[in-house]
C-alpha cells in the first residue's frame, strides 16, 4: 500500500459500512455487537442513507454516519467519534430520538414506531474509572430491572479501552481492525483477521490509500481533523489559563486576608502592651 489508512476516519469508515457493496460487512459488525442468538441475528440490511464519495463531499456535516433497517423493521444507526466533547450523552439521546420519531409519519400509531439501535465506536473513553469497552443502555427500573420498551438500545464501545483477549470473539475483531487498523500490512494481515471479511474491509484501505481521489478526500478529511482537534485543545488550553489565573488570584486573595489578619492582631497585643 502507498499510504497507511485509518479506517475510523469517516469517509472510510462510511466506505465500509454504508456503501451497497459492502452491506454485507454491515450485517457482520451488527451481529458482532450485538451478540444475538442464531435464531435472532440480522441476516440482511437496507441501507436508510447509502453514501458515496459525491454524496459525501457535498455534505459537510453528516448527522448520521449509517443508517439500516433489517428485515424485521428495526433500525441500526452506527457512529463513529474520534474527538470527544462535552454533551456527547446528551448527543447520543438526541440521534436516537430523531431517528425514531422519524420512523412513523404523522397520523400512525405509536405501535408502529420501529426500534431503534444505536452504536457509538468512541476512539477515546468517555466513562472514565469503567474498566468495560462495551457498554449497552436500556431503558429499565433501576429496582427490578424490567424493561420499559425494547424500543431504545444504544451501545457504546471504548476503543482506548479494548484489550485483545486470548480468545477473541467477533467484535474483539472488529475493535482489532479498528484500533490498529491504521497499522496493519493489508499483503500480510495477522492470522486472526485473515478471513473473507476482513480481507474485503482491508480492500476498502487498499482503495483510500492508492486511488488518488480517494486518498486526496481522506487526505483532506485527516486535516479537518487536526484542525478541529487543534481548536478544541486551544480552547481547552485557554479555559485552563483563565482557570489557573483565577487559582492565583484566589490564593493572592487568601494570602492577603492572612496578612490583613496578622496585622490585626499584631495591633491588638500592641494595644494590650501598652504602645500606641
Amino acid at each position: 500500500m502507498k499510504h497507511r489508512i485509518d479506517p475510523t476516519i469517516d469517509c472510510v469508515f462510511k466506505s465500509l459500512l454504508g456503501t451497497e457493496r459492502n452491506r454485507n460487512l454491515l450485517v457482520y459488525f451488527l451481529n458482532s455487537v450485538l451478540q444475538r442468538p442464531p435464531k435472532n441475528r440480522i441476516v440482511n440490511v437496507v441501507l436508510k442513507n447509502p453514501n458515496s464519495e459525491k454524496r459525501f463531499k457535498a455534505e459537510k456535516a453528516t448527522v448520521v454516519d449509517v443508517l439500516a433497517r433489517d428485515g424485521r423493521g428495526s433500525l441500526y444507526q452506527v457512529e463513529v467519534q474520534l474527538l470527544p466533547h462535552g454533551g456527547l450523552a446528551e448527543r447520543m439521546l438526541y440521534t436516537w430520538s430523531n431517528i425514531y420519531t422519524a420512523s412513523i409519519k404523522q397520523g400512525q400509531d405509536f405501535e408502529d414506531l420501529a426500534p431503534v439501535v444505536s452504536i457509538w465506536l468512541l476512539k477515546d473513553s468517555l466513562f472514565i474509572g469503567r474498566p468495560s469497552f462495551h457498554h449497552h443502555f436500556q431503558v429499565q427500573d433501576r429496582k427490578s430491572g424490567l424493561i420499559l420498551s425494547d424500543h431504545f438500545s444504544i451501545h457504546v464501545l471504548e476503543m482506548e479501552k479494548w484489550h485483545e483477549p486470548a480468545s477473541p470473539m467477533d467484535l474483539d475483531l472488529w475493535l482489532k481492525f479498528f484500533v490498529e487498523g491504521v497499522k496493519l500490512d493489508c499483503d500480510h494481515p495477522p492470522a486472526v483477521l485473515d478471513t473473507k471479511e476482513f480481507r474485503q474491509a482491508m480492500q476498502v484501505l487498499r482503495e483510500f490509500s492508492e486511488q488518488e481521489k480517494k486518498y486526496d478526500l481522506y487526505r483532506r478529511r485527516m486535516l479537518a481533523l487536526s484542525e478541529h482537534r487543534t481548536l478544541v485543545n486551544s480552547a481547552k488550553r485557554s479555559q485552563a489559563e483563565r482557570d489557573a489565573a483565577l487559582v492565583k488570584a484566589d490564593i493572592a486573595e487568601a494570602k492577603a486576608d492572612a496578612a490583613q489578619e496578622e496585622v490585626r492582631k499584631l495591633k491588638k497585643l500592641l494595644r494590650q502592651a501598652g504602645v500606641k
